[in-house]
């Protein structure tokens, strides 16, 4: 299982503390790696979801690039950054979600989930990774139907 989703937002982060901040604001359990050098940030990074360890890859990509591949897709405007997040589990999936709203929270923007078909605002990327997160822990413990 593989999943990915693409942040188009208004600038870059600044900081692995302001990437931080914007998750704790938006209310979620997610704690990125203080040394996360967001400027150069490329590939796997470790995170710790909910007090368990997960990760997701979180690279810079031209946004050029997925119009593209998503040719049919309205993205809200032309955005001077973004990037591209995969996931290959599920806490993984959650981490991603969790930290894309997070960008978009606090960089502005949109985040696109190509599995659902979604071009979402901020708030709507914040209730779409409550609702996965919410679906994940029912799944991990057996009660989902």
């Amino acid at each position: 299982m593989s999943m990915d989703f693409y942040v188009m937002c208004d600038r870059p982060l600044a900081s692995s503390q302001e990437w931080q901040q914007a998750i704790h604001e938006i209310g979620f359990d997610l704690q990125i790696p203080s040394g996360c050098d967001v400027a150069t940030m490329e590939g796997f990074i470790p995170v710790t979801w909910r007090g368990r360890g997960t990760g997701f890859e979180c690279s810079p990509f031209p946004f050029a690039e997925l119009l593209e591949t998503y040719d049919e897709k309205d993205f809200g405007g032309s955005w001077p950054f973004a990037y591209a997040m995969y996931a290959g589990s599920l806490g993984g999936c959650a981490g991603a979600l969790i930290a894309a709203a997070a960008i978009v929270a606090v960089a502005g923007g949109r985040v696109y989930d190509p599995q659902e078909g979604l071009v979402m605002t901020r708030d709507e990327a914040v209730r779409h990774a409550a609702t996965t997160e919410a679906e994940i822990l029912k799944l991990e413990t057996g009660t989902a139907h």
